[in-house]
């Protein structure tokens, strides 16, 4: 493919950072990379994602000097091309090393950060606790500086660290459509097949999954249940997850699937479904997006899921979403009844869903915003000068706030 530089831009190199696909289990990072790559192929584009093939999980201290030694590289280095540096699934580590990489970096003109932001930072770390609250200081501080352009796809997300940032303006991105697999298989004929499926996490749901399985089988008998399981262990979620193993290791009803799945796979699961489960704790979620609940309906399945408020404002009448009432036994017994009946009833083959074009040019928006970061670096600081910049008060601290924009609307 002819490269095709981005508009409004002296051709810099775009480097996709994605330290989590492959050390993570679950399609959809990995899913959204992809998409990512597609919308990019005429581009100067680098990948760096280097546990994408699931094989190697160094511990956390490895993890941390790798992407730290990565980020000091990709800002610092000499060679005269300006790049953008693009982290989609940003967590903890991946926003503090970048910081800490810029504030130690002796020459930093040439690169500015593009990070998706889908939560506030509680629902980043996983809990409101000291590192939550750092993300709160550090971040704003990062896009007032022009160290990072923000972008999310969920509004509310997008204006809670705006806010932080004093009136600088974010994009707003739109969700890709699943990677299809070469061959989509609908659910078999027979019992239902439910999914819980997606990142196991606290504030995802994973502390009611035993309930759901348990009320499943209690309502449907013939049922069979996909459990996504993972290896975090933000949260107890470690726990919990070896709890679900213990309890229903030995039941053929219920399959765990455990390690790195691709988005090929991920998508099937799902495409095999009829009823994915998405017990979301709502105040700990918050306003993030969920991913899984976008390809869920993409493919045509039946969503039972908390009515957390990005979705609520992205699908108010969503014929394929049943919204669960809360948590509790009778609640749960109540959704997956109407879920279940609903699609029973209607049985489809999965399709793709629609908005691949719109993704595409909400990207090229946000890159090109980004790319605007690049020519406002001004001269190289070096020394305490550098520091001062980074911690002391913000350029025209006290000049009229600009208008807040989006991109992609």
């Amino acid at each position: 493919m002819s490269h095709q530089p981005l508009p409004g831009m002296d051709d810099p190199e775009v480097v996709l950072v994605d330290f989590g696909t492959g050390r993570r289990t679950g399609g959809h990072q990995e899913d959204y990379l992809k998409a990512l790559e597609a919308v990019l192929a005429g581009q100067r584009t680098t990948v760096l994602a280097p546990f994408r093939a699931g094989s190697g999980k160094p511990g956390r201290v490895a993890t941390y000097w790798q992407e730290f030694r990565a980020f000091w590289r990709l800002l610092g280095r000499g060679d005269g091309r300006r790049r953008i540096l693009v982290c989609h699934s940003p967590e903890f580590r991946d926003l503090l090393l970048f910081w800490l990489a810029a504030l130690l970096q002796r020459q930093r003109a040439n690169a500015a950060g593009l990070f998706v932001l889908r939560r506030s930072a509680a629902g980043i770390v996983g809990r409101d606790n000291l590192k939550a609250r750092l993300l709160e200081i550090l971040v704003p501080q990062m896009i007032r500086r022009g160290l990072i352009h923000p972008a999310s796809d969920s509004r509310l997300a997008l204006d809670h660290w705006l806010v932080g940032a004093r009136g600088v303006g974010g994009s707003l991105l739109s969700i890709p459509r699943p990677v299809a697999a070469s061959e989509l298989e609908p659910p078999p004929s027979g019992g239902p097949v439910i999914g819980l499926l997606g990142r196991f996490r606290i504030e995802k749901g994973a502390r009611c999954y035993n309930a759901v399985i348990d009320t499943t089988l209690d309502l449907f008998p013939d049922a069979t249940v996909n459990v996504e399981l993972g290896s975090d262990s933000v949260g107890g979620a470690g726990e919990i997850a070896a709890r679900l193993r213990q309890n229903w290791q030995g039941d053929p009803r219920v399959v765990l699937v455990d390690g790195h799945l691709t988005p090929e796979a991920y998508t099937a699961l799902i495409a095999s479904s009829d009823v994915v489960v998405l017990p979301y704790e709502m105040q700990s979620y918050g306003s993030g997006t969920s991913g899984v609940l976008h390809d869920a309906l993409a493919l045509g399945r039946t969503a039972l899921a908390t009515p957390i408020p990005w979705a609520t404002g992205a699908f108010p009448d969503h014929p394929d979403i049943v919204w669960l009432k809360g948590t509790d036994q009778v609640a749960l017994a109540e959704g997956l009844r109407t879920a279940v009946t609903q699609a029973l009833a209607r049985r489809r083959t999965g399709t793709a869903g629609e908005g691949a074009d719109t993704f595409a040019s909400d990207w090229q928006a946000a890159l090109a915003a980004a790319a605007g970061l690049l020519h406002a670096h001004g001269p190289r600081r070096t020394g305490a000068a550098r520091i001062a910049m980074m911690v002391g008060p913000a350029p025209g601290h006290g000049a009229p706030r600009r208008r807040r924009t989006y991109h992609g609307e």
